[in-house]
């Protein structure tokens, strides 16, 4: 059974501002968006090298590849390519501040490198 808790937004947020995974929130310091469950939690939520924690204990892998922080971080990288190939004009900040690390953004260009070289290893980016 999967539960997560999605913190509550008070504010307006800019609708031209894409979060990808481990972003950490403009309007909420010290939180971070998770691109799995959509919602921004804080560093709890994160632990490096592995899933987040809104994903049950079973460990779980797609095209050989195990599910974890790099691999969502490089699935909403993606998506963000995908919404721009679409025309929709969103900002990302590329310098923002992260809770990943430097590895797990490290694997996630691998990750995403692989996913531009072949576009067919989208069909299961939703798959969880």
């Amino acid at each position: 059974m999967r539960t997560a808790a999605k913190t509550a937004l008070t504010v307006e947020l800019d609708p031209t501002r894409f979060y990808a995974h481990g972003d950490e929130a403009e309007h909420a310091t010290g939180t971070f968006h998770c691109h799995r469950c959509k919602g921004f939690h804080p560093m709890g939520h994160f632990r490096h090298s592995l899933r987040p924690a809104c994903l049950d204990a079973a460990g779980f892998e797609v095209d050989g590849e195990q599910v974890d922080n790099a691999w969502h971080l490089a699935q909403s990288l993606r998506m963000l390519d995908a919404f721009r190939y679409l025309g929709r004009s969103l900002r990302r900040h590329d310098g923002c501040a992260s809770i990943l690390t430097a590895g797990e953004k490290k694997h996630a260009a691998d990750l995403l490198a692989q996913l531009r070289a072949n576009p067919s290893t989208m069909r299961r980016q939703n798959q969880e």
